[in-house]
Formats: C-alpha cells, sequence, structure tokens
C-alpha cells in the first residue's frame, strides 16, 4: 500500500494510466492521528419491494457512481445499497454528486485543511484522488495500489479550496473485477460540537411518504444511533397513528414521537418541531417535509459538518426532482433585495441534469452562499432556536426564508452543503402560485419584505407588476387572492394571529378561472399549436412597455364577443408563457401537472374592478410602509416566541 508520484500519473489528457509503474513515498511517511468520517462513499439505494412513488426513485445511479457495474443490494450502516464493481482494466469514477467530498465548503466554514480517503477492495486495484478548484479544473494528487481487503489512506491538502473544489476518486480494475467493498471521507477529530440530533417532520394525511422514509431510517443505524428523538407533528385529518404499518416501523426506529395537533400550516408543524426539539437533550434539529423521499447519508452529512463548523450555522440539504432523480431543482437559496423575491444560487442555474458528469459543470465545484435554507432538509442548532425563537406564524410560506434571514441578522450563517440531498416533487408541477397559496406567497413575502428589506419600494413595484401580470391572463381569482393578502398586510402584525382554522384549505374562492376543468369535461376548444401561439417570444424592453400598454387598452375596454360557454383554443402551454394568454378572450390552458385545464375568459368589468383595487392598495403600503415596519419589527420576537406558539397550540386544541 503505498503512494505513486504525480509525474508518473500525469498523461497527455490529466487521466492516470491504467498501469501504474513502480510505487514511491510510503504512505506512513505521516505520524498517525485520530481521524472520524464525515462523508461515507455509498452505492445507489436499492428499490422498495413495494415500488411506490414514495420510495427512491429510479434511474438514480449516476448520482452515485460512473461507469461501473451494479451489483447485488446489500446492507450498509446508511441503508439497503447496490453493489460497486468494476470490470478488468475498466475505470469507476465518483465524481458524482453524492459521492464528491465538497472541499471548498469544508474549507470555508470549518478548521479543516486536511482531509483522507479510506477504502477497501476485494481485489487489486489501482486508486487515483483528484481536485478540483472552483472553477472545475482538476489536477491528480494522490493514488494507491489497493491490495484486496487492507485498508488504504490518502491524504489530500485542502487549504486552497477556499472558493470552492471538489475532491473526488477513481477506481481502476486490474486483471479482474473489483468491488469497493466500503470507502470515506475523513478529516481529524477535532469537532466544535458534539451531542445528539432531533428529527422533525410535520405531516398531514401522507401516510405513504412517511412510512416508506421510516422505514429507510430504520434501515440506516449510522443514522439511528445519532437521533436523540424523531418527532413527527401530525395534522392530518386521518391520523397517522391508526395507519397500518405505523406502530411497526416506528418501532423499528425507535424514539418516535407523534404530536397531534389541528392544522396549523407548515409553520405551526414546523414550530412544533423546533419548540419540543429545543426541550431535549440534543445540538442540532434537522425539519424534514414530509412529501420527500430521504436519502438517509444526506442527514448524516449534514450533522457531521455542523458539528465541525467553527461558528453554528444552519446547514441545508439540497433538493432533487422526485420526477425526474437525477434534476437537481434547488441548491443555495436566496433573497434579491431588489424585488423581495427568492431565486436560486447560483443566478442562471435551474434544473441541472446531474447525469452529465461532475468534472464538466464548473458550477456545482464553485462555494455558494445562500440566504437560507428551504424546509424540505434543514438542519438548525439548537443554541440558535433557543435564542431567535420559531417560525413566524405565516402558515405556509416565506416561513422558512423568513427564519434564515433572522438567523442571519443574529450572527448564524446558513450553507447549503453539496452531496446532502433530498427528492421533492418540483416546483414546476405545482400550480400554488394560482390557487389558494397564492393568498400565503403574496401576504408572507410582503410580511418579510417589511422585516427585513430596508425599504419597499423593490417588493412594491414586483407586486405591482404581477397583479398585472395575473390580470391580463384573465387569472381574476389569483388577483382577489393576493389583493385579500394585502389588505391584511396593511391590518398589521395582529392579524398574523388570526388561527386560519382546521381545513387544509384555510383560504378559499369560487372565482370560475381557478376551477379545475378535466380535459374530458372541458369546453371543446379546437388545439392551439405552440407554433401558432403569438407573441412566439417574451417581450423585453420597450417592447414589452409598448406590449403592455396595448393589453392594458384592451383588457379594460374591448368586449369579450366569445360566446359564453365555449372557449377559442385549448392550448398546449401553461402560465410560464404568461405572454400569450392575454392575446385570448376565452381560452384553455393546461395546470402546471398537465392533469387538467382552467379557463380563462375575459371580463372587462372585472378587470377594471380588480386592477383599480390594486392600485390602491399598493398606493397605501407605499404611504404607510415606514409605519407598518416598525410594528411588524416590534411584534415579531413575540409573535415567534415559544410562549406565543404554546398558546396557539393549546388554542388549536380548543
Amino acid at each position: 500500500m503505498s503512494d505513486v508520484t504525480l509525474r508518473q500519473l500525469r498523461t497527455a489528457d490529466g487521466a492516470a494510466p491504467t498501469a501504474l509503474p513502480t510505487p514511491a513515498v510510503p504512505v506512513t511517511a505521516r505520524p498517525p492521528a485520530a481521524w472520524v468520517s464525515v462523508h461515507d462513499v455509498v452505492g445507489p439505494l436499492a428499490e422498495p419491494a413495494s415500488g411506490t412513488r414514495a420510495g427512491t426513485p429510479t434511474g438514480t445511479a449516476a448520482l452515485y457512481v460512473r461507469d461501473a457495474i451494479l451489483g447485488r443490494p446489500g446492507r450498509t450502516p446508511t441503508g439497503t445499497r447496490l453493489e460497486m464493481r468494476v470490470a478488468p482494466h475498466g475505470r469507476a469514477s465518483f465524481a458524482t454528486y453524492f459521492n464528491a467530498f465538497p472541499a471548498g465548503y469544508w474549507r470555508h466554514w470549518t478548521a479543516v485543511r486536511r482531509i483522507r480517503l479510506r477504502a477497501v477492495v476485494d481485489a487489486p486495484a489501482v486508486l487515483v484522488v483528484r481536485r478540483s478548484a472552483a472553477d472545475g479544473t482538476a489536477v491528480a494528487v494522490g493514488a494507491l495500489r489497493l491490495a484486496p481487503f487492507a485498508s488504504a489512506v490518502c491524504e489530500v491538502d485542502i487549504a486552497d479550496c477556499l472558493d470552492g473544489g471538489l475532491v473526488w476518486f477513481e477506481l481502476l480494475g486490474q486483471g479482474s473485477d473489483v468491488a469497493l467493498i466500503e470507502a470515506a471521507w475523513e478529516v481529524p477529530d477535532n469537532a466544535v460540537e458534539a451531542g445528539g440530533l432531533v428529527l422533525g417532520m410535520p405531516t398531514m394525511d401522507r401516510p405513504e411518504f412517511v412510512l416508506q422514509n421510516l422505514h429507510r431510517l430504520a434501515d440506516a443505524p449510522a443514522l439511528v444511533a445519532r437521533i436523540a428523538e424523531l418527532v413527527i407533528v401530525d395534522q392530518g385529518v386521518h391520523r397517522l397513528s391508526d395507519e397500518p404499518g405505523f406502530r411497526a416501523a416506528s418501532r423499528a426506529v425507535g424514539r418516535v414521537r407523534v404530536v397531534e395537533q389541528a392544522n396549523l400550516g407548515g409553520s405551526g408543524g414546523f414550530s412544533r418541531v423546533l419548540h419540543e426539539a429545543s426541550q431535549a437533550d440534543a445540538t442540532f434539529v434537522t425539519l424534514l417535509d414530509d412529501d420527500i423521499a430521504l436519502e438517509p447519508v444526506s442527514v448524516l452529512r449534514a450533522y457531521e459538518f455542523g458539528r465541525f463548523c467553527s461558528s453554528p450555522a444552519i446547514v441545508g440539504g439540497h433538493m432533487l426532482d422526485l420526477d425526474a432523480p437525477t434534476v437537481l431543482q434547488a441548491v443555495a437559496e436566496v433573497v434579491d433585495r431588489r424585488d423581495f423575491w427568492w431565486s436560486g444560487a447560483p443566478s442562471g442555474v435551474a434544473r441541472h441534469d446531474l447525469s452529465t458528469a461532475v468534472e464538466h459543470t464548473p458550477w456545482l465545484h464553485a462555494r455558494h452562499s445562500g440566504d437560507f435554507a428551504g424546509w424540505w432538509m434543514c438542519q438548525v442548532p439548537l443554541a440558535a432556536v433557543r435564542r431567535i425563537g420559531l417560525a413566524l406564524p405565516l402558515f405556509l410560506k416565506w416561513d422558512d426564508a423568513e427564519y434564515g434571514l433572522r438567523a442571519a441578522a443574529a450572527g448564524v450563517p446558513t450553507v447549503s452543503l453539496p452531496g446532502a440531498a433530498v427528492w421533492h416533487l418540483a416546483w414546476a408541477r405545482k400550480d400554488d402560485a394560482l390557487e389558494w397559496p397564492a393568498y400565503f406567497h403574496a401576504r408572507n413575502r410582503m410580511v418579510a419584505a417589511l422585516l427585513h428589506a430596508p425599504d419597499g419600494a423593490g417588493a412594491l413595484r414586483a407586486s405591482r407588476q404581477l397583479d398585472i401580470k395575473h390580470l391580463l391572463n384573465m387569472q381574476y381569482g389569483t388577483a382577489d387572492l393576493r389583493a385579500r393578502a394585502l389588505a391584511d398586510v396593511l391590518a398589521g402584525p395582529e392579524s398574523l394571529d388570526a388561527r386560519p382554522g382546521a381545513s387544509s384549505r384555510p383560504v378559499t374562492t369560487d372565482a370560475p378561472d381557478l376551477q379545475r376543468h378535466h380535459p374530458l369535461t372541458a369546453p371543446v376548444a379546437p388545439d392551439a399549436p405552440v407554433s401558432a401561439l403569438r407573441p412566439a417570444a417574451r417581450p423585453q424592453g420597450a417592447r414589452l412597455t409598448v406590449w403592455t400598454a396595448a393589453m392594458l387598452l384592451r383588457h379594460a375596454v374591448r368586449p369579450n364577443l366569445v360566446p359564453p360557454g365555449t372557449a377559442e383554443a385549448r392550448l398546449s402551454v401553461g402560465r410560464r408563457r404568461w405572454w400569450v394568454l392575454p392575446g385570448h378572450d376565452s381560452v384553455l390552458a393546461p395546470t402546471a401537472d398537465g392533469a387538467a385545464y382552467f379557463w380563462y375568459r375575459r371580463d372587462p368589468r372585472r378587470f377594471r374592478t380588480s386592477l383599480t383595487a390594486s392600485v390602491r392598495l399598493h398606493a397605501r403600503l407605499k404611504r404607510e410602509w415606514p409605519a407598518l415596519a416598525t410594528r411588524y419589527r416590534a411584534a415579531a420576537v413575540g409573535l415567534a416566541s415559544s410562549d406565543a406558539w404554546q398558546a396557539r397550540f393549546a388554542a388549536a386544541r380548543d
């Protein structure tokens, strides 16, 4: 077991040769030290026997390894996983999302400056370690000849990875095929924090997902060993404790506690988790959505990273698409201060398919900063919870963003950690910006801006533009929901404490344009091919100004001559081509999931009424912004306090 000189490793293309020359410099040149594993190298999770949608998505191999032979499933400390083998004289790369080590993040947020790879194989092999810079350029930094069943280690210096960089390895087969028995990235054992982890999952009538994730946890003893308690906050109509198989799954995990309460939304469910966790003898709490497919190693990596952070930090996981499992749809989350809207970092990168080699995706190597972490998977230091409180009573939307901004103001940053992710339904398959959640989008965005924006100019400008877009798209019900939201913002922070009720949809509307029509029962209308839609491209610049003025005049004045009960066309594009709908008078547009249609019908009178209301509300918000911001900021600490939430929990039982 020995190193090989880098000069011998480099070939014309920068890769390691299949056959290596005589080895040099023994590994034992450095004195021994205590090391701890923080990033196990893992194979793909085996498919669940149930084959349900709530299980691990199929087609995930590219997230773990490239050019390997996937063998039989076997038990590991982090779950039942597929064996990874390399063919004779073949090469497998672990420059993948789940197995590349995020050196840039560890270098920036912790005191770690050296890491090491420990690996065991079942046949002679060669292992080549590579390290990249923030721009993605990579060099070989070490290599080992591996003997069967002998633990080999290779140290890597990451002191130069301040702005980013990944470290990975390649495994080269020799005369026979070779299986990777185990491998892990290790760091010197000088963790800042010790203590256990509380997992928390609010849920509402999603037993299939909860049960599948409980099975996934039970199958990961390395994670279970670190869990002080798993708190499930059941806000559903049909109680989880009555679900067949739940008690057995809970016993398999151990230390599971179910808290039943009325539906207080996501903020109420997560605040209950934060409250319960703050009473526990633990160091961190990890918040998990109930409609995810869990990757246990992600929770472990966030936990280990949090223990080594030089100062307390929120550690968030990334989001993979449940329906397109190699697609990364959320990385670091930021709030754009220009219009106070959330977006992803890096800017301009959305829905990246990780089946593309990591080596060929430079932005993945850079270190990205975020303002908050989505609560699909988010680890929070309990010391911070005890200091800054729980979530604001926002019901849903913006609770995680506001919490991240509040934590940052208190000196607790957010880190979105590569290699830690869960699978979740993509936002593009939801219409929550149009249907009843649009109320919470509008209200809570404005509340967050009142609390954290330097002024209201950007948020108000963006809100006015959004109202115009909805009205030109004949989405009058959405505009009405937004108007109700802004009126409630003007009512002051006291309105946040009005319990919305035990319904899963606390804000309702009977607007015709928000009703879903099944394709078989929707009005008969000819299909409009994409090529026939006008304008074909999104209006921009001066053209957008002219187009908007013309559309405003058309919708306010021109009568709708399409006979009632009929539609001009059935479109194949939805809300993402918002500039197409305003040119129609009565049209069917698909819902985000493609399962139904919204029927949009132009109504000049309703357009004028809603536009007038929007202008008045935004003018009043602009006028009263300084006073409102003062009131909300004065009330925020009390609204987010544990005492206030205990009162809400008690009231919800009455």
